[in-house]
């Protein structure tokens, strides 16, 4: 789902939220965070504060918290890879607010007051004199501003950074068989919800590795070793209901996840290993989200 489940969810500008993003990346990048995060503190105290500077500001907007599991299958289909078989995915993402769009709810009456200002007693004087006693009173006029309309949502536009593993993939030759997953470390994913209708919509991208990649000869014994990286892109349409404390979503998407080179280590490649790898599906997944404010 795709929406903040508290109307008092801060937010957060679109340029905190991409050096939020990038600070973190520089962060995680290669598994050399704790490298990276000494190394500034102990060389560049004022970069490292504002790194953590616009970390705590990501944090402090995260809204929801989401898990999500999903099946699809290879399209385009490839000669190399077993285009029958479906293909497996689960994540986790964190979400967190950066827009929204509110419009006056529709039929609303507005009573308004008969006086257009507010009389408030201030204080008294009193004046003496031989012949009598004057008195005067003095008071504080104020304009009285009508109350504003009550609103409600129409858009909201969340932002999510997530991780996620992709499995279920094997080569055509029956002879051959490959092992190994997908990751996303990180994605980043900007949503737009419908709030009237629970639709939305969304864009993702970011970078994804390989992880145990390995074809097995089962004529020979013979294995080989893989890896590989590249960046993904995705397009997704969803649907999300309320269930108690918590929401459910649904949602369609086509992921792009192609791998333009594999370096294959272990030998000769027999025919049928491809040494790029064409990954792109189309998928639907279902999950919960969490609110964690």
């Amino acid at each position: 789902m795709r929406q903040s489940s508290s109307p008092r969810a801060r937010r957060l500008s679109i340029p905190s939220a991409r050096s939020a993003f990038q600070s973190w990346w520089n962060l995680r990048s290669y598994g050399l965070g704790p490298f990276l995060v000494g190394f500034d503190i102990l060389v560049q105290p004022s970069q490292a504060s504002a790194q953590f500077g616009a970390l705590e500001a990501l944090a402090s907007n995260v809204t929801d918290l989401s898990f999500i599991g999903g099946v699809g299958g290879l399209l385009p289909s490839s000669s190399e890879l077993c285009s029958g078989r479906r293909t497996f995915s689960f994540g986790v993402e964190l979400l967190f607010q950066i827009a929204s769009v509110e419009r006056p709810e529709s039929g609303y009456r507005q009573d308004l007051p008969t006086d257009s200002v507010r009389i408030t007693w201030s204080r008294m004087e009193v004046l003496r004199s031989e012949q009598a006693v004057d008195t005067t009173y003095y008071y504080d006029v104020e304009e009285i501003d009508p109350p504003p309309p009550p609103t409600r949502t129409v858009w909201t536009v969340e932002m999510g950074i997530g991780y996620s593993q992709l499995s279920g993939f094997d080569l055509a030759d029956r002879s051959l068989q490959l092992r190994g997953s997908v990751r996303d470390l990180p994605a980043a994913s900007v949503y737009a919800s419908y709030e009237p209708w629970s639709t939305y919509f969304g864009v993702r991208t970011g970078f994804m590795k390989t992880k145990g990649l390995q074809v097995l000869n089962l004529d020979t014994g013979d294995s080989f070793s893989g890896e590989s990286e590249a960046f993904l892109a995705a397009a997704l349409l969803g649907y999300a209901w309320s269930i108690g404390d918590f929401w459910a979503f649904t949602e369609t998407a086509y992921t792009v996840r192609y791998f333009p080179s594999v370096e294959w280590k272990g030998g000769a490649l027999p025919p049928g290993v491809p040494t790029d790898l064409q990954l792109s599906r189309w998928s639907v997944s279902a999950g919960i989200q969490f609110s964690i404010r």
